[in-house]
């Protein structure tokens, strides 16, 4: 009676350790197929195809047209953090210097309307960065560094060349992603144009 007892125990866990280990293999069979699946809708980023998002990096913005006005980036130039003039006549003057940096950029304008546009009416305006900070040009203070005559804001007859216009400005060192604000009379618009300067 004893041995038909342990006969039974024995094949009943048997039975039990060889469902076990089934159902063990089954469970891993079961995820290595979600995985792969899983991996075949993955674009390799981790970001799921299937899911209709897609993370698109903006392209830069060089130009904008507000009304008449066509307002193009031409040139952004850090000059560090000491400035001073090459000109003779300015040959005795200290340089300017700052904790921060000196940024000089030259943003152009062309009228494409059909009439001719007064003075003022287009404006390079203060340079934004990434934070929201904004920086207003001190033209005034580094004015040694300026064209002469400088056009800003200066008339502009129907489809003449591009008029430029240089502004300095003291920005923060820890500035990134620098856009100057570029505005035209007779529209309540105003664009950021990207300004490539490190």
């Amino acid at each position: 009676m004893s041995k038909k007892s342990n006969k039974s125990s024995g094949s009943v866990s048997s039975i039990l350790l060889i469902l076990l280990l089934v159902l063990m293999v089954i469970t891993v069979i079961a995820f290595v197929v979600l995985k792969i699946k899983s991996a075949k809708k993955s674009d390799g980023t981790g970001a799921n195809i299937n899911s209709g998002i897609v993370a698109e990096i903006p392209k830069p913005v060089y130009e904008a047209t507000i009304g008449d006005v066509k307002l193009m980036f031409e040139s952004a130039d850090n000059l560090g953090n000491s400035v001073k003039s090459n000109d003779r006549i300015y040959q005795n003057q200290k340089p300017i210097t700052t904790t921060e940096k000196f940024i000089r950029v030259v943003v152009s304008a062309q009228n494409k309307g059909k009439v001719t546009l007064p003075q003022g009416s287009w404006k390079v305006g203060n340079i934004v960065d990434s934070e929201g900070r904004e920086f207003v040009a001190i033209d005034n203070q580094l004015y040694f560094l300026l064209p002469n005559p400088n056009l800003c804001e200066s008339a502009m007859k129907p489809a003449f060349d591009p008029v430029p216009c240089v502004k300095i400005y003291e920005v923060s060192k820890e500035s990134t992603g620098l856009k100057v604000m570029v505005t035209a009379t007779g529209s309540k618009e105003s664009s950021l144009l990207d300004l490539d300067v490190k």
